[in-house]
């Protein structure tokens, strides 16, 4: 497929639920759990407007929760 989206974690590969079309040029994959604290990588590609394909890498981090302040 032209389109594809994975997701890493701290953990490993991260199952997305299938891609679908979000919109004018846009897709979406759902991630079928929650996600834990820690480093995470999102990584996409995608059919440009003149049929070449395009790549992307996005990292990005959830913080631990703190607990309520007293």
């Amino acid at each position: 497929p032209l389109s594809g989206v994975t997701l890493t974690g701290p953990g490993g590969s991260i199952k997305l639920e299938p891609l679908r079309v979000g919109g004018d040029r846009s897709v979406v994959a759902k991630v079928g759990a929650t996600l834990e604290p820690g480093a995470y990588r999102m990584e996409w590609k995608a059919a440009g407007d003149a049929g070449h394909v395009i790549s992307g890498t996005v990292p990005f981090s959830i913080k631990p929760k703190h607990p309520p302040a007293k």
